[in-house]
């Protein structure tokens, strides 16, 4: 977290996963302000959402960033993963897919010793449970590799998404 002149504290999170996972979904929930220029999303390959937030008599600043889930975006997330405090690797329940994505990146990064210490393992659309091919029990699991929290949400409903 970093302190900004004026401002209680910054807190910058980058959401991963797979296209079409729900990330715009979850963020739009949980931001108060967006930021979707298109020339950004396509030369950084990632959305700016903005959320203010007063805890303990202090403003809490917080950048989310929602990246777009292809490959060719890959090292530019590499070099934004660096810069932030925290990283929600994000993947739907219902498909198969995204949950070998977010295996994919969880190697990559302990692998190369990548990431912030505040890390989000989130398992979405669980309003689709009965098209669930992700057990809870996967997720928690991939979780704890990961040395990070893990929480299953619905972004759609807002179902666990202020959790996150």
């Amino acid at each position: 977290m970093q302190q900004n002149e004026g401002e209680s504290a910054a807190f910058r999170v980058i959401v991963i996963g797979y296209f079409s996972v729900g990330k715009v979904t979850f963020c739009e929930k949980i931001a108060t302000d967006c930021q979707w220029d298109l020339t950004l999303i396509e030369q950084l390959g990632y959305g700016l959402y903005e959320r203010d937030d007063f805890i303990e008599n202090q403003v809490i600043k917080g950048e989310i960033w929602s990246t777009l889930g292809f490959q060719h975006y890959r090292r530019k997330i590499l070099k934004h993963i660096e810069k932030c405090d925290g990283i929600i690797l994000m993947y739907d329940i219902t498909e198969e897919g995204t949950f070998r994505e977010i295996q994919m990146w969880i190697d990559h990064l302990q692998e190369h010793q990548i990431g912030p210490p505040a890390r989000l393992l989130l398992g979405n659309m669980i309003d689709m449970d009965d098209q669930r091919k992700i057990s809870y029990e996967e997720g928690r699991q991939w979780g704890e590799k990961f040395q990070s929290k893990f929480i299953e949400i619905s972004a759609k409903y807002s179902d666990g998404a202020e959790h996150a």
